[in-house]
């Protein structure tokens, strides 16, 4: 079968993909994948919304994450669209 995806294209899906699984592990185990954070540290914006579902304790929409992120924002930010 050919091949008719451009690269880019599934490199994206690959990352989205990988990106997810993570997620999904961590929750599986959270005491494995929970890394101390000093008190000089910052969380990863990626530890802060799982903080933040954890301490809801249901699904939240991205809006009212990132809020909670910074509540001083009253002005929303776009969501980036490029997943590294």
């Amino acid at each position: 079968m050919e091949n008719k995806l451009p690269e880019e294209f599934l490199s994206f899906f690959e990352s989205i993909l990988s990106a997810q699984l993570r997620v999904v592990r961590q929750f599986k185990n959270p005491k494995s994948g929970k890394a101390k954070v000093n008190k000089g540290q910052s969380m990863s914006n990626i530890n802060m919304a799982i903080d933040i579902l954890q301490k809801a304790k249901q699904p939240l929409h991205i809006s009212e994450i990132i809020n909670q992120v910074n509540p001083s924002s009253a002005v929303m930010r776009p969501r980036r669209r490029n997943i590294n």
